[in-house]
């Protein structure tokens, strides 16, 4: 059984990352939180195993965006990116943000390195499986310059692209059946349509990009509630099944 690593700020969880928790620990894999005040986390759940944040990174390191550039302010984005490779340098394994959806249980892939692929910058590492420390550290060398007054949302992706390049990764990135790609119009699909209707569902699990989605930036028209998901849509049915509505 894999262990699931994931990193949550805050104390409230809402039902998209509730699914989160629950798709990955009722597809047989343990599912370890790491967050900074553990105590005060609003979900209680036996098979969940909740680590205070510190043993990664002391919280005096935890920093969130200012607002500059396409960088919403508060978020979290860019010191999660750091915390993942630590959390991997250290313990290796998976890592998933807490949007993704598990559909399937991962233990069938079983490269030391497996990385998800994007449609516009070729990976990504919201779903991430790596057991190579080195690589690691080569990613959080270049994160050094990731701080709150970045101003450029991709620009952890572009590093993380150029450390895959120079250890001749690429080899590892999936197919896009597995997790998807972060195309947008799948995406509006398994928000809106009816789940017998769906052709391109994963096969693994699903990122459903949640700063892009609450943020607008991908269609300023475009803000989806997670708490008011449309009937008998993909996203509906997953909370069904995993018995959060």
């Amino acid at each position: 059984m894999s262990i699931i690593n994931s990193f949550f700020y805050g104390n409230t969880v809402s039902l998209m990352e509730q699914l989160t928790i629950q798709s990955f620990i009722q597809n047989n894999h343990q599912f370890r939180l790491f967050t900074y005040d553990p105590e005060h986390l609003s979900i209680k759940d036996s098979k969940l195993d909740i680590v205070n944040a510190n043993e990664i990174l002391d919280q005096a390191n935890f920093f969130v965006y200012t607002g500059n550039g396409d960088c919403p302010a508060g978020s979290v984005g860019g010191f999660s990116d750091i915390f993942r490779f630590e959390i991997l340098k250290k313990y290796g394994g998976w890592y998933v943000d807490m949007d993704v959806t598990c559909l399937k249980n991962l233990d069938s892939l079983e490269d030391d390195i497996v990385l998800r692929p994007n449609k516009n910058y070729g990976t990504v590492a919201n779903i991430i499986k790596c057991n190579d420390a080195n690589f690691c550290n080569s990613v959080l060398k270049k994160y050094k310059s990731i701080n709150s007054s970045n101003d450029n949302w991709v620009k952890p992706l572009t590093l993380l692209h150029e450390t895959i390049q120079e250890h001749d990764y690429q080899k590892y990135i999936v197919e896009k059946s597995l997790f998807g790609n972060d195309y947008f119009n799948d995406l509006i699909e398994f928000l809106d349509k009816n789940y017998n209707e769906l052709s391109n569902v994963p096969t693994h699990a699903i990122h459903w990009c949640n700063t892009a989605c609450t943020t607008s930036k991908w269609d300023k028209r475009l803000k989806i509630d997670w708490n008011k998901p449309r009937p008998a849509s993909l996203y509906y049915c997953l909370l069904r099944k995993y018995g959060l509505i």
